[in-house]
């Protein structure tokens, strides 16, 4: 099964799930409830105005992007995706479908 980072880079599937178990388990909490609100109101609910120089527009758009990583990061690491991979290198929902 093949897993797409929510960060654009190559990683093992081992390497990915620990990352995202991490997010989560910093982030699935209270207070990580609260960070993730002010991350929100800082990024995804401002408005650059149409006056904004251009790289002003894409500094914006950069640090929605981070944000929008964090939130798919921890509810993949809830979710427990990517399934860590076994020995033979296949994931363990392979080794559970094959018995």
């Amino acid at each position: 099964m093949t897993y797409a980072a929510p960060d654009g880079y190559k990683r093992t599937n081992d390497e990915e799930a620990e990352i995202n178990q991490m997010v989560a388990k910093v982030l699935d909490n209270p207070d990580g409830h609260a960070l993730l609100s002010y991350l929100e109101s800082v990024t995804v609910k401002t408005v650059v105005p149409p006056s904004a120089e251009p790289h002003q527009f894409a500094y914006m758009e950069g640090r929605r992007d981070l944000y929008r990583v964090l939130l798919n990061r921890v509810e993949d690491g809830k979710a427990g995706r990517p399934s860590k991979e076994t020995p033979d290198g296949r994931s363990q929902e392979d080794h559970q479908r094959r018995r």
